[in-house]
């Protein structure tokens, strides 16, 4: 027994919707988690750099006190 072309046309339709809203879902994800990631580095970069210009300030500090 054959499968009519419309049933046939139908369930590649629905496959191809169900396949691309998975994507779409999984795109969304990965998109939240890299905002996510990207707030972190933001963060970090903050962090260092305060560490960095503290770090500087006591080596000019030493460095003054040397002469």
């Amino acid at each position: 027994m054959a499968i009519p072309t419309a049933l046939t046309k139908l369930l590649k339709s629905k496959s191809l919707i169900f396949v691309l809203v998975l994507g779409n879902v999984a795109l969304a994800l990965t998109i939240m988690v890299q905002g996510q990631i990207i707030q972190g580095q933001k963060h970090l970069i903050r962090l260092l750099f305060q560490d960095s210009a503290e770090l500087t300030a006591y080596k000019l500090a030493a460095i003054a006190k040397k002469h």
